[in-house]
């Protein structure tokens, strides 16, 4: 029996993207017009926290994902620490892919009631229509019961 290679920890480092190394190429990307959906979507808050702070924009649109904004991407994975970031920079808590889904739209898909709360905190509209004329609350009904109640609570003027 042949022992399988272990992925040394330089290599662990690599996919992680973790360490200082990694955020100079971050940085010469991001002012040539890269975007923060990479970080966001993995969920990497150091990465984020760099970006942002280099002054890169919460709101650039990813359009190989049908415009998707960092929020979206954030929405989507569950991560609400790194909404409450990009929110505090001045993302545009309603911002429209290309299908007019906003951010609360993508809680409501994927089950993330910790965002959804973020967003109406910051005052998501929860009565947006997508292209299809779905509202938030329209998809939360079917497949995110935490999700629709908190809509339910912010369309009833509830503390959430």
């Amino acid at each position: 029996v042949t022992a399988r290679p272990r992925p040394n920890a330089l290599a662990r480092v690599r996919r992680r993207a973790t360490t200082p190394l990694v955020f100079g190429p971050l940085l010469a990307l991001a002012m040539s017009g890269a975007d923060l959906n990479a970080a966001t979507v993995r969920g990497d808050r150091a990465a984020v926290t760099k970006l942002l702070e280099a002054g890169v924009s919460p709101d650039y649109s990813d359009t190989s994902h049908n415009g998707a904004y960092p929020l979206h991407r954030c929405a989507w994975r569950g991560f609400p620490e790194i909404a409450e970031m990009l929110l505090q920079r001045g993302a545009i808590v309603d911002c429209q892919n290309t299908n007019g889904a906003t951010p609360l739209h993508n809680t409501a898909m994927t089950n993330q009631p910790a965002v959804a709360k973020v967003l109406l905190a910051h005052g998501a509209n929860p009565k947006l229509k997508m292209s299809d004329g779905k509202t938030a609350m329209d998809i939360a009904k079917g497949s995110s019961p935490e999700v629709a109640a908190l809509l339910a609570a912010a369309a009833n003027g509830k503390e959430l």
